[in-house]
């Protein structure tokens, strides 16, 4: 039982303290780990019912994490070349299109009879601008 009890302590320190996880893994790993607790519990012998609640508690928490990570990831906006390199950035504005740049290197030069220098640098041109899009 201690074992279980440090597992699941671990497993809560580690997902709190995990910046890089998205809302949906923290919500589905939170649902998961509750609705795993009380089914262990429920479902366990009466005398095992708090090592079943911990054991459901870390496998739901588990499966619902996943779950929600697999959730987020698919509602994330995808960019389609055929769309125009859409960005949306989910703030209720509409999408925008990414610009068409276009650029060239230029070598190095002498001009004006030998009096001024240009070094070898890059030129870019917007062929296309931004637009805006009901995606």
């Amino acid at each position: 039982m201690t074992k279980s009890l440090i597992v699941l302590i671990s497993t809560a320190l580690t997902m709190s303290g995990c910046a890089t996880l998205k809302p949906s893994t923290v919500i589905g790993a939170s649902i998961g780990a509750t609705v795993g607790s009380l089914a262990g519990a429920a479902i366990g012998s009466p005398e095992h019912a708090v090592r079943g609640a911990f054991i459901g508690a870390t496998s739901g928490a588990a499966i619902g994490g996943f779950t929600g990570y697999l959730i987020g990831k698919s509602s994330e906006t995808k960019i389609d070349p055929k769309n125009m390199n859409v960005v949306n950035d989910k703030s209720g504005m509409p999408a925008i299109t990414r610009p068409d740049v276009n650029c060239v290197e230029i070598p190095d030069k002498i001009e004006d009879n030998g009096r001024r220098f240009i070094k070898r640098h890059v030129s870019c041109t917007i062929d296309r601008g931004s637009v805006w899009t009901m995606e």
